[in-house]
C-alpha cells in the first residue's frame, strides 16, 4: 500500500505515468544505482527528470518510508498497551499524519509515558 502511494505522488509531482513512477522506485530501492547513474543510463525509465528532481524523489521516498515505520511501530505499542483506542480509524487517522510531528502528537495521548 505504501510504494503504491508514493508511486502516486511520484507521478503527480513530477509528471511521469504510474508505470515510470514505479519502475523508477524499484531502482532507487538499490543503492547500487546512484543518480548519476540514473540520470545517464535510464532517462527511458523516469523521462529524463533531473538529478536534483530524482534527490527530491528519493528523499521524499526515505522520509514516507520512516514515517510508516513510525506509524507501525506506535500502532503496535497502541494494540498492545490501550487496546480499545486500536481501531481502524485510528489506523487510518494515524496513516494520514504527513509528517513525524503530526503523528507524535496524534497519539501522545494514547501512549503511557
Amino acid at each position: 500500500k505504501m510504494s503504491s502511494l508514493i508511486s502516486s505522488w511520484v507521478s503527480q509531482n513530477f509528471n511521469i505515468n504510474s508505470i515510470q513512477s514505479q519502475k523508477l522506485l524499484k531502482l532507487l530501492e538499490d543503492d547500487a544505482n546512484t543518480i548519476p547513474f540514473l540520470c545517464r543510463y535510464r532517462k527511458e525509465i523516469h523521462g529524463g527528470l533531473s538529478g536534483e528532481d530524482l534527490r527530491k524523489i528519493k528523499k521524499e521516498v526515505k522520509r514516507r518510508l520512516e514515517l510508516q515505520n513510525k506509524i507501525e511501530m506506535f500502532w503496535s505499542r497502541i494494540q498492545k498497551e490501550n487496546p480499545t483506542q486500536a481501531t481502524q480509524f485510528f489506523y487510518k487517522m494515524m496513516s494520514a499524519c504527513e509528517n513525524l510531528s503530526d503523528l507524535e502528537t496524534l497519539v501522545e495521548p494514547y501512549l503511557p509515558s
